[in-house]
């Protein structure tokens, strides 16, 4: 627990540090593009030779601004969903309920989700996984569905005996 709530705090940290980073470098290309619209207006450079140079500056601009909206559409209060005792204590009791009651695919379709990596050497497995946070914008929901991903075509039975 200890340790995904320091990753969520480093993972808030590098998101404002490439927001700024991202405004210093509109900034940047705001001015520069400042200076050609200067300069053209005061009738010391052409606009054929300006013209190249203000379409480039302009792109890099928008593709700047693009970066920008998506650092800031990302959820902005990270600190919401660090992990508390309480929580992991639901998500064991809700990994145990579906592992002993629920039917085989449910199990596995939830492992599935939850399980992303096992790496096997003679005498140790390391699992790689995630934790499952709650989706706070379906916070009314009364019934929750697990993911289900289709393995094989369908026409292909699997058999285990």
């Amino acid at each position: 627990m200890r340790l995904v709530n320091e990753e969520i705090s480093v993972l808030a940290c590098r998101r404002h540090d490439g927001l700024k980073a991202i405004e210093k470098e509109i900034e940047s290309v705001n001015r520069k593009l400042l200076k050609y619209y200067l300069a053209y207006e005061n009738g010391t450079i052409t606009d054929e030779d300006a013209a190249p140079r203000i379409r480039e500056l302009r792109a890099e601009q928008s593709r700047f601004q693009r970066a920008r909206d998506e650092v800031i559409s990302e959820p902005e209060d990270m600190q919401s969903n660090k992990l508390n005792a309480e929580m992991v204590l639901n998500y064991v009791q809700d990994l145990k309920a579906l592992l002993s009651n629920g039917t085989f695919m449910e199990q596995k379709t939830f492992l599935r989700s939850f399980i992303k990596r096992l790496d096997y050497e003679p005498g140790s497995v390391t699992i790689h996984y995630t934790v499952p946070l709650p989706d706070n914008k379906h916070a009314n929901a009364k019934v929750e569905v697990l993911p289900f991903e289709q393995s094989g075509g369908p026409f292909v039975i699997v058999t285990r005996h």
